[in-house]
Order: C-alpha cells, then sequence, then structure tokens
C-alpha cells in the first residue's frame, strides 16, 4: 500500500456545495423549466412577482425620462430669457386674395395677432347678445401703434369703454388693418372674414396709401397684379367683382367662400408676376385718375355690402402730410366718393369730414418723421374724432 505525503491530491474530492461529474451530467440533463435557483446560486422571479419587477423597472424609467425632460425645458427656458431671439412682425405672404395680411397668433415687438390675423385679442365667429363690433378697415395708418392698445383701434376701445356704465353692452373695436392693404383688398376681406363677424359698424379709414402705390415707381409686390392672379383662381370673387348682384344673391349661404387654404404656390406668382413688365411711375392728376376712380368704387361697394348684412359704415379718408401728387389727389377722392355715394342714405353711411385733420395734427406735432403716419399721440387724438363721431351718428352711446 502507498502512502502518500499529499493524500488529498490522490483522494478525489468535491468542494462542498459543487456538483459532482454525475451530478453536473443529471442537471444537465434535466430540463431548464425544473431547475430550481438553488442549482445556479440565483432565484428568477416568476407570476407576479416578475409582473410586480417590470413595473418597477417602468416607472423607474419613465421617472428618469421626466427628470430628463424637466431639465431640458429648463435649460431652454433659461436660454430663452436669457438670449431671447429678436422677432419682427411680417405680414404673413401670401394669402387667398388679400395678400399682405398679417400673420395670424403673431406675439412680438407690442404687435399681437389672433388667430384670424386682427390685431385683437382671441374673437369668436358667434357675437354675445348685446355686444357691439366695430371693425376698421385700413392700412398701416390704422394698423401702426406701439402696442395693440395705442393703435387707433385700441385707443377707441378703451375710450367707449371707459364712459359705458356696467350695464352698458360691450363694445368692441377691432384692429382689421394690415400693413400696404389697398382698398380693393380690405374690399375681399371683408366679404370674405370680417362678415363672418357678425359686424355692427365698419370704418373705412383708406384712400391715399392705394394711391401711393400707385404712383410709387417701386410697386408693391402683389399690387395690383398679385392681386389680379388671386382674382382669377375663383370664378365666384370674379363674379362678384364684375356683377356685385348676383354674388349678394348667393354669399349669404355659401360658406366655401370663407374656407380658403391658407397658403397659395409662391412659385405660380412670382411666374405670373415676371410676366409683367415694369411699368413707369405716374406723373401726371390724369394719369392717376383711374386710380382715384377704383378707390372711390371700392369703398362705395364695401358700403353697400355691409348695409346688405345689416351692418353701418363710417368713411374717413386720411390725411395726407407728404407733398407730391397723391396730397394733390386726396381732396379730388372725396368730392368723387360724395358724388358716387349720393344715395347713401338707404345705407345708414356716415362720411367723416377729415379736411381739417391734416392742419390739426400738425399744430399738435403728431406726424411721424415720414410725414405719412403719426405717433401713438397722434393715434389717440384720430380715435377721440372717430369716437366722437360714432357717438354724434347714434352707432355708439
Amino acid at each position: 500500500m502507498t502512502h502518500s505525503a499529499w493524500p488529498e491530491l490522490l483522494t478525489p474530492t468535491t468542494p462542498q456545495g459543487v456538483p459532482g461529474p454525475s451530478e453536473s451530467k443529471a442537471c444537465l440533463d434535466e430540463p431548464w423549466h425544473n431547475r430550481t435557483g438553488t442549482t445556479v446560486g440565483m432565484a428568477q422571479p416568476t407570476g407576479w412577482w416578475a409582473m410586480a419587477l417590470l413595473a418597477k423597472r417602468f416607472v423607474i424609467f419613465l421617472s428618469g425620462l421626466v427628470v430628463i425632460f424637466t431639465v431640458l425645458e429648463g435649460v431652454l427656458v433659461w436660454q430663452a430669457k436669457t438670449y431671447p431671439k429678436p422677432r419682427r412682425f411680417i405680414p404673413r405672404y401670401p394669402t387667398p386674395y388679400v395678400e399682405f395680411y398679417s400673420e395670424a397668433m403673431y406675439h412680438g415687438d407690442g404687435i399681437s395677432t389672433n388667430d384670424a390675423g386682427f390685431r385683437y385679442s382671441e374673437l369668436p365667429k358667434r357675437k354675445p347678445e348685446g355686444e357691439i363690433r366695430i371693425f376698421m378697415l385700413s392700412s398701416s395708418l390704422g394698423f401702426i401703434g406701439k402696442t395693440n392698445d395705442t393703435t387707433i383701434p385700441g385707443f377707441m376701445e378703451a375710450m367707449l369703454a371707459d364712459a359705458n356704465t356696467a350695464s352698458a353692452p360691450r363694445v368692441r373695436v377691432i384692429n382689421a388693418a394690415s400693413l400696404s392693404l389697398a382698398t380693393r383688398q380690405s374690399l375681399v376681406l371683408l366679404v370674405t372674414k370680417i362678415l363672418d363677424y357678425e359686424p355692427d359698424v365698419i370704418i373705412v379709414f383708406h384712400g391715399p396709401e392705394t394711391l401711393f402705390y400707385a404712383v410709387h415707381e417701386d410697386r408693391r409686390l402683389g399690387y395690383p397684379y398679385a392681386f389680379a392672379i388671386r382674382e382669377s383662381q375663383d370664378q365666384k370673387l370674379k363674379q362678384y367683382l364684375e356683377y356685385p348682384n348676383h354674388f349678394l344673391a348667393a354669399i349669404a349661404s355659401m360658406q366655401t367662400m370663407h374656407e380658403f387654404q391658407p397658403d397659395l404656390a409662391r412659385t405660380m406668382v412670382q411666374e405670373e408676376l415676371s410676366t409683367f413688365t415694369k411699368q413707369e411711375p405716374i406723373t401726371s392728376m390724369e394719369e392717376l385718375t383711374p386710380h382715384i376712380e377704383g378707390v372711390a368704387n371700392d369703398i362705395c361697394r364695401m358700403i353697400h355690402i355691409s348695409a346688405t348684412f345689416g351692418c353701418r359704415t363710417m368713411v374717413a379718408i386720411p390725411p395726407w402730410h407728404a407733398r407730391g401728387l397723391v396730397h394733390d389727389a386726396v381732396p379730388i377722392l372725396k368730392e368723387l366718393l360724395s358724388q358716387q355715394c349720393q344715395d347713401e342714405d338707404e345705407t345708414g353711411a356716415v362720411f367723416v369730414n377729415t379736411s381739417q385733420w391734416e392742419k390739426s395734427l400738425t399744430v399738435q406735432h403728431v406726424w411721424h418723421p415720414d410725414s405719412i403716419h403719426w405717433t401713438d399721440e397722434g393715434n389717440q387724438i384720430i380715435a377721440s374724432k372717430f369716437v366722437k363721431a360714432l357717438r354724434e351718428n347714434g352707432m355708439v352711446k
């Protein structure tokens, strides 16, 4: 019998807790789903315990996402406040028939527009009982103001609110003006959008700017040529412009006119515009006369359309401080408008005498350096004149 100094090397042994060869083979031969955690030293949850573990991990995952997005949001908010991106108001282009009209839902530079593009707060289409709605149609002459409250309509609404008692109906004065709008564009805006809001009074504060666009050799893009393109897109509108009586008979029941798509193909417009040759600037009153007649016709149509829908109209030709052909054309426009609208007693239209406005605004030093617009103080003065005219003619109390 042989004896060794190291008997453990000659005697095969198996460490405690580790399966021997036969046990290992049996373990491997055993189906995997019958093995227990004691075989590998780990316990795998089953049934409800497994579902609880998955739910726990899912909650932890969601919590992590919430924390990450919260941190990102905080960083973005801090960045926006620390390094704000300057916004400049740019009228939306193009819009159907009313190019240069205001961008909807804009907020910045003291300008705030609602979803209709009006420089006003939110305005439901359905008018509450007893409420009076006054809309101003104009170009930049009615649009300008450092804030919504310092535009002409903004001052007017504040003045009317201060004078009314708690029991008096609310009077809204909505700024439906926009930069560079000509009278024809405001006419179409009245038909396609404003009438949906059940107006009681329309203030037309237009004229000289449209003549200025015609005189200026660098004519505004879209006037009048792009408008003619828009006009050709819809036969109903073309019919209206040529045969207003036929159109008025159908407009009350026609809803599709109010559902225009907000954008048109810019490339198509540019291609059409490229076919027109640049015209020489107008230098004589004779050349300007057709444009003066066009402005007067547009305003008369606004009056008749408004009356058809039970709405009164107030017309005021803005003063024009800048000297030149347009300044000389303003008295002619007023006279022509008076001649064409002699039968406006049936419509309830009111014509505001603005012949002394230029001198009054000059004395009070409220003209903007461009000699076309006014400061906020000038807007307030003009607003008070409109409020006075509204009360004198029984349009508001």
